[in-house]
């Protein structure tokens, strides 16, 4: 048994050294060895990386942020690092990284989508419907259709107003929003009508300044309609009267 042990050590030595002493010894053998490093660097390089899905962030500044470019070493590259480093970016709601070990990062983002123009501390940011800021803005050229919205502390409001006020009819017609006192909506329709809310009964009072903006007792005559005392209570500005 332990001859057999022994024979098989010593047979893994020579296949082992032979060919080892060959590549070094040789001629053909260190020109063989050579080529076989370089296909090994050539194996372990990144050659290729593939961006999909960016809009707000371009493809170089995507790469500035997870720090890899063409030649870096690919076997030192975690599809986890990558993506924890590009999910801490505001723009960016999720991501899935691919490493194709043929030299090819592939790298499928999907960015937050603007809603609104959050008017924060006088600085304008782009904002989702979850009331998350994605990016600091300097002019409105590219998002004039967005609403405006002004107020404080909105981030954990806006998604549960949204749910409501999104089903009234005259959404669409909305430009600008309020959010007053840490406690309830002002809403500006298109047409330069101002709608302040109560703080309940959101979607009942929508409904009913629904009705009262398609009657045509007031419609186009309306500057205000004040339902922050309804359903006990409503105020209408008509013109310059009261």
């Amino acid at each position: 048994m332990l001859r057999k042990k022994l024979l098989k050590f010593f047979v893994i030595i020579f296949c082992i050294t032979v060919p080892w002493h060959f590549l070094q010894n040789t001629h053909y053998g260190q020109k063989l060895l050579r080529s076989l490093i370089l296909k090994f660097d050539d194996l372990t390089q990144v050659k290729e990386i593939q961006v999909i899905g960016n809009h707000l962030l371009t493809t170089a500044n995507i790469l500035e942020i997870v720090n890899i470019k063409k030649g870096d070493t690919l076997y030192k590259q975690s599809a986890q690092n990558v993506r924890d480093k590009l999910l801490s970016e505001n723009e960016i709601k999720d991501v899935s990284v691919q490493i194709n070990y043929s030299g090819v990062i592939k790298i499928a983002v999907e960015e937050r989508e603007p809603f609104a123009i959050w008017w924060h501390n006088n600085t304008p940011w782009l904002i989702d419907k979850d009331g998350k800021k994605i990016l600091q803005i300097y002019d409105k050229q590219g998002y004039n259709d967005l609403i405006i919205i002004f107020g404080k502390n909105i981030e954990d409001k806006l998604n549960v107003f949204l749910n409501i006020v999104s089903a009234w009819t005259l959404y669409r017609e909305i430009i600008t929003m309020h959010y007053i006192g840490n406690r309830r909506w002002d809403i500006y329709l298109n047409n330069n009508i101002v709608i302040k809310l109560p703080e309940q009964n959101i979607g009942a009072a929508l409904e009913y300044a629904g009705k009262l903006l398609g009657n045509t007792r007031y419609k186009n005559k309306v500057d205000i309609i004040d339902l922050r005392l309804y359903p006990k209570k409503i105020f209408l500005k008509i013109k310059d009267k009261v």
